[in-house]
């Protein structure tokens, strides 16, 4: 069975991932001034937000991220980066806390998110994302794999950047 992290607002810098079965709770906000988007977690046991991890995404500037309460910051390809040797892949690969790798894939225009690792490929999607445009309509993030809810924070962070990085590239398709 799946679960579904419900999207307050289709915002990518200013909107809650929750699933109140589950208490799981995500507040992301941006700051107007520096522009930098920060991911809170509400944590049940201290009745508190918990810092996950922020980043900053630029035309100008450098784009950085920085996950935990102790982390620094490094480069977005740091922390999110290219496997393989396609140059027109959107694929990005990030590494949790305890060694696995995944990877964000764009499939349909659909983000979805599987095991990095070759023996894994063509596996079913372990998280997809289901954008909605119309009003009423929530969009979500599906997670099929109960067993990748221990690295929600990166696999959270991550998406955010893909999924903005996604809007730019559609947004300046539609320009050109």
């Amino acid at each position: 069975m799946s679960i579904h992290l419900l999207m307050s607002r289709n915002s990518v810098r200013n909107t809650t991932f929750s699933c109140d079965s589950l208490g799981i709770h995500y507040d992301v906000s941006r700051n107007k001034e520096s522009g930098v988007v920060t991911v809170q977690r509400w944590d049940s046991t201290t009745d508190s937000n918990v810092f996950v991890g922020e980043f900053y995404l630029s035309w100008f500037k450098p784009d950085r991220v920085r996950m935990g309460p102790d982390g620094q910051w490094m480069s977005k390809k740091r922390f999110l980066y290219k496997e393989g040797r396609n140059p027109i892949s959107a694929a990005r690969t990030f590494e949790a806390a305890d060694g696995t790798k995944y990877r964000w894939k764009l499939r349909w225009n659909k983000l979805q998110l599987c095991y990095a690792s070759s023996e894994n490929k063509g596996k079913a999607a372990l998280v997809m994302y289901h954008r909605h445009y119309t009003a009423g309509k929530v969009s979500y993030l599906e997670v099929n794999d109960s067993a990748v809810l221990q690295a929600l924070d990166p696999i959270i962070v991550s998406f955010l950047i893909m999924e903005k990085e996604r809007r730019d590239r559609d947004k300046a398709a539609q320009r050109s």
